[in-house]
């Protein structure tokens, strides 16, 4: 099971698992009040050949726009609508199972803006990869439509699997979820405890367990419903759950160090500006809960055998592929500095 993790991970990436680092932001600026209705605008390189197949649907888009403007409050961050609350609303979509054959290209579109451009955003942040100027997505993009499609490959076949067939491939999924989840607990308790000079004091990161996180203002109901099980796996019912929490221990002693030792080295060599710190936490909590809520899932559908559960799990282990694939991608990429989708809330 470990080889096919690495294996997996291999495919969604052209850099080791050490460089496995969370979907973050994006440069944004502050809705304004002078429109009826929202407006979104996705930068050229979404007419990419590579990309257009999984473009995501305007309506779709839309429609999420406006119930971002609507719900966000004094918020309204073009940032937090398409790498927070667009990713939890696609991924809750997943796991519900509510992601209709003919909508999955657009799903999985939406996935990319976010993760391709959170990588772009934390190229600049970071000052790595520094593009020359007026450069394009490059050779970045030829890497992404082979992810989307193995993606929605995972998708339609979760969605053709009988009961069975989901439960077994759910217990497969596992170690892939683990690897993702524990290197990116690793990194977020690392930059969680060194701020850079003259920023605000971050709200307190905490974990009673290596599954078992405080993501603050986070609200994703398939973690919250997966990971009610977690006494199953502090004291094992059945051999099943005995053996969940041994592959769960063997990933953390990897993983997390990992995740931890990798970022000392990243902010060693680079700087980060004080005004991106606090959306570089808020966000990479959003990305940890969603990998959690997969791990939950995948556990629990294969240990329990519930194949509701599992199907969630496989779907969502096919969204985090394509989230995390893209965000290789920007981070790669030559595009100008400040490349970002825009929102304008009324």
């Amino acid at each position: 099971m470990a080889r096919r993790a690495r294996e997996r991970l291999g495919m969604i990436s052209t850099v080791p698992l050490a460089m496995v680092i969370p979907i973050m932001a994006g440069l944004g600026q502050s809705c304004s009040a002078a429109r009826v209705e929202p407006e979104v605008e996705l930068p050229d390189v979404m007419m990419n050949e590579a990309v257009v197949p999984y473009r995501p649907a305007d309506a779709a888009l839309q429609g999420k726009a406006e119930t971002y403007c609507a719900e966000s409050g004094m918020k309204r961050d073009e940032v937090d609508f398409f790498l927070g609350y667009l990713p939890l609303a696609v991924f809750e979509a997943l796991c519900e199972g509510i992601v209709g054959d003919a909508e999955i290209d657009s799903v999985l579109g939406e996935l990319f803006v976010s993760g391709y451009f959170g990588g772009v955003w934390l190229r600049d942040v970071l000052g790595a990869n520094e593009p020359s100027g007026g450069g394009g997505a490059g050779g970045s993009l030829a890497l992404v439509s082979p992810i989307l499609d193995s993606s929605r490959a995972g998708i339609v076949a979760a969605g053709a699997a009988d009961s069975g067939e989901l439960i077994e491939r759910a217990g497969s999924e596992i170690e892939f979820l683990l690897s993702l989840y524990g290197y990116n607990l690793g990194y977020l308790e690392y930059v969680s405890a060194h701020p850079p000079p003259g920023s605000a004091e971050p709200a307190p990161f905490e974990c009673a367990s290596f599954l078992g996180c405080d993501y603050a203002v986070v609200q994703f109901g398939p973690l919250k419903r997966y990971a009610a099980h977690r006494p199953k796996l502090e004291a094992p019912p059945n051999a099943v759950w005995q053996e969940a929490e041994e592959r769960v221990r063997r990933a953390e002693s990897v993983s997390r160090e990992t995740g931890r030792s990798v970022w000392e080295g990243i902010l060693g060599a680079n700087s980060m500006a004080a005004e991106h710190y606090p959306t570089l936490l808020d966000l990479s909590r959003t990305y940890l809960a969603i990998a959690e809520a997969a791990v939950w899932a995948s556990l629990v559908g294969w240990a329990d055998r519930d194949a509701m559960a599992a199907g969630c799990g496989l779907r969502m282990s096919a969204g985090l592929t394509a989230w995390s694939g893209s965000y290789f991608a920007g981070l790669a990429s030559s595009l100008p500095k400040g490349t970002f989708p825009r929102l304008t809330c009324p």
